[in-house]
């Protein structure tokens, strides 16, 4: 048994020292935190769009705690922590005492694998921050996501799908660079957008209108501000076409995690009228033409949208005259 455990182990290591090397570490621990999070979509909207909102730079803060206050994202990991280390005791608390669990057994409606998931995400999270190496963080991070409901074998084979995939990523990089170089890569996005959100009823007819506006370089143009925090409202800018993309994004984004929480059977398709909407907002952040369309598309990939599908139409796209 112990070898087994050791063998184990040295496959997760060289797959994630592989993953950094290919640089998609930040890329993979996104996806997985949200993909746990969406197999229980009615708790943890907070931890959501928090995981939503991480970029690479807000893992590198310094180790020193006086240093590390000084990053926004760093003050919020840790409330979400100290939020769900209170509801983590307390919840178990309730289910283990004769007393509450007989008088009110509704009140432990949060727990099992929804509570400890949440407070894995979050712990793992806030705990990567005192990691003194600066490029393990995001691997200590992916780490610490192991446990109870989800095993290093889970991990292990996550983590070799997802590099299995990563070749259909780099062609993704090349195929977004010759869409930009012929000056279509908004076209596509536009394109893609829409017929993404074809066979969603819930009614999106704003999202649409603004996906057929961004069609030119002149309207989508970056913007000198961070982006939008989960605790924060949009905000009134000088490029209202900016404006208008921040407002779709905050609004699908509360809706989706909205309809989570209530289990509604509306759920996947607002989800994905979310996810759209984050993809659209992304193009107003990258300073780099080539880049922000790829930016884009990676929040549109999905179990349900693979990268493979994606490669796919972008070679039809860039075949059609």
């Amino acid at each position: 048994m112990e070898p087994q455990q050791e063998t184990s182990h040295d496959i997760l290591e060289s797959l994630l020292q592989e993953l950094v090397e290919r640089e998609e570490d930040f890329s993979f621990y996104i996806s997985l935190c949200l993909r746990l999070l969406a197999r229980s979509p009615q708790h943890g909207w907070d931890v959501k769009a928090f995981m939503r909102g991480l970029e690479p730079e807000d893992m590198a803060a310094p180790r020193d705690p006086a240093k590390l206050r000084t990053n926004p994202k760093f003050l919020e990991s840790e409330w979400l922590m100290g939020k769900y280390s209170i509801l983590l005791e307390a919840f178990d608390e309730a289910v283990t005492s004769r007393r509450i669990s007989t008088a009110a057994p509704k009140d432990t409606t949060l727990t099992g694998y929804d509570l400890r998931i949440l407070w894995k995400i979050v712990h793992a999270h806030y705990s990567s921050y005192f990691e003194p190496d600066p490029r393990r963080r995001v691997t200590c991070a992916v780490e610490g996501l192991v446990g109870k409901d989800y095993s290093v074998e889970d991990l292990t084979g996550d983590l070799q799908d997802y590099l299995d995939r990563h070749a259909c990523l780099l062609k993704l990089r090349d195929l977004c660079r010759e869409l930009t170089d012929r000056g279509k890569d908004l076209a596509f996005f536009t394109d893609l957008g829409i017929r993404l959100l074809k066979p969603v009823t819930w009614p999106v007819d704003d999202l649409r209108s603004f996906l057929q506006e961004i069609g030119s370089e002149t309207i989508v143009e970056p913007v000198a501000l961070p982006r939008l925090g989960w605790h924060q409202v949009y905000r009134t800018h000088e490029n209202d076409v900016f404006s208008d993309s921040e407002q779709l994004l905050q609004k699908y984004s509360i809706l989706a995690d909205t309809l989570g929480e209530l289990s509604s059977p509306a759920y996947s398709q607002v989800d994905l009228a979310s996810r759209i909407a984050r993809a659209q907002y992304e193009l107003f952040f990258s300073r780099k033409p080539q880049e922000r369309i790829l930016a884009a598309l990676r929040h549109l990939i999905s179990d349900e949208y693979p990268a493979e599908t994606l490669h796919r139409q972008l070679l039809d796209f860039l075949a059609t005259p």
